[in-house]
């Protein structure tokens, strides 16, 4: 229960550090961007490359992002691009969008997939029209540092953006959008919405992670500490009831949001940097990117999480054991029905 295992070899196809991974809302279909100027996209039922390997960008792709749909992914890179891609043909919507003097570093999608926003080296925010491929407006300005982290909530009231010197959160329901900074928020280096919208997980560079509360604008108790170098990205489950973080440390972190504990050891396997972590629409899977162009999947799923436990101690788990890795707040029940009972008592 304590050690996460992969799911299989790492997934190899690119020449350069993985910079960003993403799930397709739909399906089991995995994206990927590279230093290697180039975006994967990943069958994840085998899991192999799916057709041609999508090249446009003249530079590092530094992020990619699904529509909600799950018919479009959009990538970003160095060169100063953005693309749409159609995923049924895996070819460009359109000619590459400039992003008008910038280098746009992270990208994402409103949740009703109309509208794509856009943040790079000047710490400017573009909203694009994406029916249109035009921008929507005048820039959202606030930040003066790169844009290092960007994504909306669940949904659609509020676009995040962090640089290395503030976290703000803009109303997207006021035309134009309004920013607010949360306080005390230097050093910010990634962000994640839970599910229900009313949470925000910001990773910093010194390996915390602090959750914040949305409405109120307060932090959620002390941050969330283990690992020991910057925090490169974060992701919630689809239940809102894990939060996984990846980091400079070459390690990935699960988190139980509510008992604010890692749930087992760190996930080792990169030898490297990570860069970037997603959860499968499913929460079951997690996959996680970085340096020596590295893909790994791993199995979060509890069942089978459970199922291997009891494969590996021929026995059922101890009180000390459930209440350590499933709650104390949750009734004992044997995971282990054909098994010896525990060997302690409550």
């Amino acid at each position: 229960m304590a050690r996460h295992v992969a799911l299989g070899e790492p997934l190899v196809g690119h020449r350069g550090q993985v910079t960003s991974v993403a799930f397709s809302p739909v399906g089991r279909t995995l994206a990927s961007a590279s230093w290697d100027w180039k975006v994967m996209l990943w069958d994840l039922t085998r899991p192999v490359p799916v057709g041609q390997t999508l090249e446009g960008h003249k530079g590092p792709v530094s992020s990619v992002a699904f529509s909600p749909d799950g018919r479009i992914l959009a990538s970003a890179s160095w060169d100063q691009s953005l693309i749409f891609w159609s995923i049924a043909r895996h070819m460009p919507l359109a000619e590459p969008l400039r992003s008008q003097g910038y280098w746009p570093w992270r990208v994402a999608f409103s949740r009703d997939g109309k509208t794509l926003a856009s943040g790079g080296d000047t710490g400017g925010i573009v909203l694009w029209d994406v029916a249109g491929r035009n921008p929507l407006g005048q820039a959202l300005k606030g930040h003066i540092h790169q844009i290092v982290a960007l994504t909306f909530s669940p949904d659609g009231k509020l676009l995040a953006s962090a640089d290395r010197d503030s976290v703000i959160l803009w109303n997207m329901t006021h035309e134009p959008p309004l920013g607010e900074p949360l306080p005390n928020t230097s050093g910010s280096t990634s962000l994640a919405f839970s599910p229900d919208s009313t949470t925000l997980a910001v990773g910093g560079g010194f390996g915390d992670l602090q959750l914040w509360d949305v409405l109120q604008r307060t932090k959620l108790g002390a941050p969330l500490t283990a690992h020991r170098s910057d925090v490169t990205s974060a992701s919630f489950s689809p239940d809102g009831l894990l939060l996984a973080s990846a980091s400079r440390d070459k390690t990935v972190i699960l988190w139980d949001v509510s008992r604010r504990i890692p749930l087992g050891d760190p996930f080792k396997g990169h030898n490297g940097s990570v860069s970037s972590v997603a959860f499968s629409p499913d929460g079951k899977t997690l996959a996680s990117g970085g340096e020596q162009a590295s893909i790994f999947l791993w199995d979060v799923d509890p069942d089978s999480w459970m199922h291997r436990a009891c494969s590996i101690a021929n026995r059922n788990l101890t009180h000390v054991e459930w209440k350590h890795y499933v709650g104390a707040d949750a009734a004992y029940q044997p995971p282990c029905p054909n098994l010896p009972g525990p060997a302690d008592s409550p």
